[in-house]
């Protein structure tokens, strides 16, 4: 369940309740007091509040409906400053002890890459070290 949408829905109703109760309490105002002066005031002032709740209430019905909706991907931003050199550190992760303590990244040209590729014939993947490429059939698509 998504709750950011129950959220506007649930916000949505307050609001809803509480447009329907300050045009209760507005009429009852109104009667209060039947100075010319007030009624110009208080006109005004509940003008105010009951075009600010439905502003209110058309941003969370608007947000409601457009929750899910997935826009495009933006263009990419600025290249920040280089941050200050962090600390070679594990990170929580000491049950693999097939990492020696000093690590370097620049030994990580060593890892094996593989990448996998579709045809008619079936998935063959390509598999690289610095050194050199294998490429190989997994799967053969027989007749």
């Amino acid at each position: 369940m998504n709750y950011d949408k129950v959220t506007y829905l649930f916000w949505s109703i307050i609001v809803f309740i509480l447009i329907f109760a300050s045009s209760f309490l507005i009429n009852y105002g109104r009667n209060i007091i039947s100075s010319e002066n007030f009624g110009m005031f208080f006109s005004w002032y509940a003008a105010l509040i009951v075009i600010n709740l439905f502003n209110i209430l058309l941003n969370l019905i608007y947000h409601f409906f457009m929750k899910d909706l997935v826009g495009p991907r933006g263009i990419k931003g600025e290249i920040g400053e280089r941050g200050p050199p962090g600390k070679d550190d594990k990170c929580g992760c000491a049950a693999v002890p097939d990492v020696p303590n000093d690590f370097e990244i620049a030994e990580s040209d060593k890892i094996i890459s593989k990448s996998v590729s579709s045809d008619d014939d079936g998935i063959t993947f390509t598999a690289g070290t610095s050194d050199g490429a294998i490429t190989g059939s997994v799967i053969y698509k027989g007749e």
